[in-house]
């Protein structure tokens, strides 16, 4: 129950880059190779050897034209999707083995087909964050944070945030995926924290860790998070915080004076609430229009059920006391950086 600190860093993994022909090349390969150790009398019978010739080995697309490798793509995609069809009529065995669940995987997220299973090609936008980026290390993702990028994962660090010239103690490491946001990693840090039976009273965090949802979770726990938010989103003079909002009634009023004509209420992964005011047709005749929306339907806003914690977090983050309080969080960068020389900034197997 005393001050604790966290913060996190980019581990890298020590995987080769990968174009995303040789990644699918490679993922076919290494799902062929897996069969193969597991029922090569199947692989036998149902690929052809010409196919097994051209898959089975480790290939390069150096210094291929743009035109082939479009090509080779587009064929792979096809015979790889023709190769997970045949396993799905194998055994169980085969369709469970690791490699496979990859192929499917990458597959999924490389290329296209139909309804009727009939192959379209490959995929003409990638959603980059969530891309498999390579199949000997399929829990390696892409990450973009800032200037950085990397692929790997990330290392949440927390220490104990005593007063100045005090020891510090480590009470928490963990590696996250990459695209685990620090947000989303909180409430495991939390609770391997409780587990340990070393709850803070407060845990000191930077702006990516805190919501209002994180600061309700926290509350619960008896733990005081201490960290900014962010900005208000919204242009000037009609940010969120200038509108009147009753969740109760389900009532929203613009600084125009005029109330939201719908309602409606969504949930979030994390099951929590957010609830949407519609001010819709109405917003066509105001005068405030070009300052507020250039949204054909007219200005939407949206609150979250824990948006009160939000706003007090807003009004404490004007005070002196709570800037002096934060204080306490950036020794914890020191502490990262020792980590990083003494080498976690990246895996510690290839």
């Amino acid at each position: 129950r005393g001050k604790q600190r966290t913060d996190s860093m980019s581990v890298i993994g020590l995987i080769a880059k990968l174009s995303r022909l040789e990644m699918v090349w490679e993922t076919l390969r290494m799902a062929l190779k897996a069969i193969q150790a597991q029922d090569e009398k199947w692989l036998e019978q149902t690929v052809p050897k010409t196919y097994l010739k051209q898959y089975i080995i480790r290939q390069r697309d150096y210094d291929s034209k743009d035109d082939k490798v479009a090509d080779a793509l587009r064929q792979a995609g096809a015979d790889g999707l023709w190769l997970l069809q045949q396993v799905e009529k194998g055994s169980a065995e085969l369709r469970d083995l690791k490699d496979v669940r990859t192929l499917r995987t990458v597959w999924e997220q490389q290329f296209e087909w139909d309804e009727a299973g009939e192959y379209t090609g490959p995929r003409e936008k990638l959603e980059a964050h969530g891309l498999i980026q390579s199949p000997h290390e399929p829990e390696a993702r892409y990450r973009k944070k800032r200037d950085e990028s990397w692929q790997g994962y990330v290392a949440q660090v927390t220490e104990t945030a005593e007063e100045a010239g005090d020891p510090n103690f480590i009470t928490d490491v963990e590696a996250t995926g990459a695209q685990v946001s620090d947000s989303n990693a909180l409430p495991g840090i939390q609770k391997r924290l409780a587990e340990r039976d070393l709850t803070p009273s407060e845990q000191y965090v930077d702006q990516a860790y805190v919501s209002g949802t994180r600061l309700a979770e926290s509350d619960e726990q008896g733990i005081r998070l201490v960290g900014p938010v962010a900005n208000e989103a919204g242009p000037k003079e009609f940010e969120l915080s200038a509108f009147t909002v009753d969740l109760e009634q389900k009532e929203a009023t613009c600084p125009e004076g005029k109330q939201a004509i719908r309602w409606t209420t969504s949930r979030r992964p994390d099951g929590t609430l957010d609830h949407t005011a519609h001010f819709d047709e109405q917003c066509a005749s105001c005068p405030s229009r070009s300052r507020c929306t250039d949204a054909k339907a007219g200005r939407t806003i949206t609150t979250h059920e824990h948006h009160d914690r939000v706003i007090q977090r807003r009004s404490e983050m004007e005070t002196a006391a709570f800037w002096q309080a934060m204080k306490h969080r950036p020794p914890v960068e020191g502490t990262i950086s020792q980590l990083a020389r003494q080498g976690m900034r990246h895996a510690r197997y290839r």
